[in-house]
């Protein structure tokens, strides 16, 4: 099953006549998990074959030979999935400052922030590597918080070809 959610508010519009800014916000998450059945217990296949009882399993019997009262006990359920998330709000500038011979020198100028959000939720017996033919491994929980700017300058040198400024940090 997936679940995911995503809400976006954006807002745009004009300072002095000569500038444009647009400013937005977004969270966006995504909640997944992906159930599977009749997966084989490595503990449960192990202690079966251990056994030396007539419940014990026999890999030699042929199909269909060991009764369901022993394959049963062996059959699991297992689940991998996680959530995420991101959360985004930005801002934006640009417009003219000067009328050069060659053209307009115009600038644009912008803030980010993200914050990112990462985790998983897997099954116990899949932690445990108790599942026959898959690799176990550990759950994890990761997050980031990420800051940039930039400023760009056009530059008009001589009426063609365009040259351009820009400067950006993360």
């Amino acid at each position: 099953t997936t679940q995911q959610d995503r809400a976006l508010l954006g807002w745009r519009g004009r300072v002095a006549g000569a500038w444009d800014w647009e400013t937005a916000a977004l969270y966006s998450s995504n909640e997944a998990r992906d159930t599977t059945e009749n997966l084989i217990s490595r503990s449960a296949l192990t202690a079966a074959l251990a056994r030396a009882t007539p419940d014990a399993l026999n890999l030699f019997a042929g199909p269909g030979k060991n009764p369901e009262s022993v394959l049963a006990p062996l059959r699991t359920t297992s689940h991998l999935g996680g959530r995420s998330s991101l959360l985004l709000a930005d801002a934006k500038l640009n417009g003219t400052l000067w009328s050069l011979p060659a053209g307009a020198l115009t600038a644009a100028a912008g803030l980010e922030y993200r914050e990112e959000k990462m985790r998983s939720d897997h099954a116990a017996n899949y932690l445990a590597n108790d599942l026959v033919n898959t690799a176990g491994q550990d759950n994890f929980r990761a997050d980031r918080d990420v800051r940039s700017a930039f400023l760009e300058l056009l530059i008009p040198v001589v009426r063609a070809p365009e040259r351009t400024w820009f400067r950006r940090a993360e």
